[in-house]
């Protein structure tokens, strides 16, 4: 899904060894919860159901961190 310069970004920021195990979970959780979001964005519009716009995307994925 992810290639090139952003997979060895996203790689080295979940693996970095000074990271204590809770931020590595949180930063884990919300890549998932962002790919999670996309997903649906994508699957929704393949299945005929209308596009939702960035800007209310981003509020589905910001309820979901608060």
């Amino acid at each position: 899904m992810v290639q090139g310069i952003l997979k060895d970004e996203i790689f080295g920021i979940i693996s970095q060894a000074r990271r204590c195990p809770t931020e590595t979970f949180i930063i884990c959780y919300v890549l998932q919860s962002l790919a999670h979001s996309i997903w649906r964005k994508r699957n929704a519009r393949k299945h005929g159901e209308q596009p939702l716009d960035d800007k209310t995307l981003s509020k589905m994925v910001d309820k979901t961190y608060v």
